[in-house]
């Protein structure tokens, strides 16, 4: 009896035992084995904080650095204990956000930039034109706005009134019909005859006297001025003419010598001695502009519009909304009265505005016929 209980026990112990290793090994299968990752050796690298323009001085706030594997660094980049090679370097090209600054973008100062066009067009951002515009001293802030100014530029222009199918401007001409009718004993042919007449008018009944009459314009059709500002913050490319590759050529010809070689000028003295004056006065204005404002632009220009420009802060690059200037919008918006008919008037008559003669005033004389 008492050895079948310890059978029994030995059995209840081999039992306990099994399940416990099969426990066991179980959750060792079930654990995951540790994965060892590898350590990268990074390096850090130069690279633009910001875009960079062609042809600036690079500047310790317009660089940073990001880490690459150490693996992956070539002799072109710049690590970070270079950034003071760096520092002072001309770009080369234009840089965006995020490039890496390598030995083939970037040289010094005094070196050429990396183009094969003239030197201001790589002044253009990406999506920039430049064009074109005429001036004159007033329309261009008395010559104020040199190269880099910001300046508004406002177009002033005429309305009158057309005839939608002739377009051309009214009141029409009219024609006196005469002659209508047909030809006896012919065929049935309608003769016409038009001779001029005068302008169109109206007809309009006297108050007084109760009789029709006619009445004529006195004038053409005076038009009507309007202007407003069309473009803001445009940048000033270049103030006058740009050199053009024959004026070295010219300017040796003109001294009797040679332009000096690789198409050099002469000296500045034979230049003075050659042109003899002063250059005059820029008439033409660069302005870099979007694509789609330059084709405003030109339509502007061919259109006969008055452009005026005004000078503004380069920090300013706020955009304002302007009303468009009118007789209507003047007489309103500043309180002009409409001068009354008075039994009085000012002795000798104005006719018209005439500014008054200032001694620093150039005038012209025409030649005696």
């Amino acid at each position: 009896m008492r050895r079948g209980r310890t059978l029994i026990l030995l059995l209840l112990i081999i039992i306990v035992g099994a399940a416990l290793a099969y426990v066991y090994l179980m959750n060792q299968q079930q654990q995951p084995e540790e994965i060892t990752t590898p350590t990268l050796d990074l390096v850090d690298v130069v690279v633009a904080a910001q875009p960079i323009d062609q042809g600036s001085l690079l500047a310790e706030e317009q660089l940073a650095t990001i880490q690459i594997p150490r693996e992956n660094l070539v002799a072109v980049l710049y690590t970070g204990d270079q950034v003071d090679e760096v520092i002072g370097k001309k770009a080369l090209y234009p840089i965006e956000q995020g490039v890496p600054i390598t030995s083939a973008i970037i040289g010094e100062p005094n070196e050429s930039l990396a183009t094969s066009g003239p030197d201001w067009a790589t002044q253009l951002n990406p999506g920039e034109t430049a064009i074109a515009v005429p001036i004159s001293r007033l329309k261009s802030v008395a010559y104020g706005a040199t190269d880099g100014a910001r300046v508004n530029v406002i177009a002033c222009m005429l309305f009158v009134d057309v005839d939608a199918s002739f377009q051309s401007q009214t009141p029409n001409n009219t024609g006196v019909i005469t002659g209508v009718g047909y030809l006896p004993e012919q065929l049935p042919i309608m003769t016409l005859q038009v001779s001029e007449g005068g302008p169109m008018g109206r007809i309009e009944v006297d108050p007084a006297l109760q009789s029709p009459f006619y009445v004529l314009p006195s004038e053409p059709q005076r038009p009507r001025p309007v202007c407003q500002m069309f473009f803001q913050s445009v940048r000033v490319l270049h103030l006058g003419d740009f050199p053009y590759q024959n004026e070295t050529q010219m300017a040796g010809m003109q001294t009797g010598g040679d332009a000096g070689p690789a198409g050099e000028a002469p000296p500045a003295a034979q230049q003075g001695e050659s042109q003899g004056a002063a250059a005059p006065p820029p008439d033409v204005i660069t302005l870099i502009m979007s694509p789609q404002d330059a084709i405003t632009m030109t339509y502007l220009i061919y259109s006969g519009a008055e452009l005026t420009l005004t000078l503004r802060s380069p920090d300013d690059d706020t955009r304002l909304e302007t009303e468009a200037a009118t007789l209507q919008f003047v007489l309103s918006q500043y309180n002009v009265p409409i001068p009354l008919k008075l039994p009085y008037a000012l002795n000798p008559a104005i006719y018209d505005l005439q500014p008054p003669m200032m001694p620093n005033d150039y005038y012209t004389v025409q030649p005696n016929q």
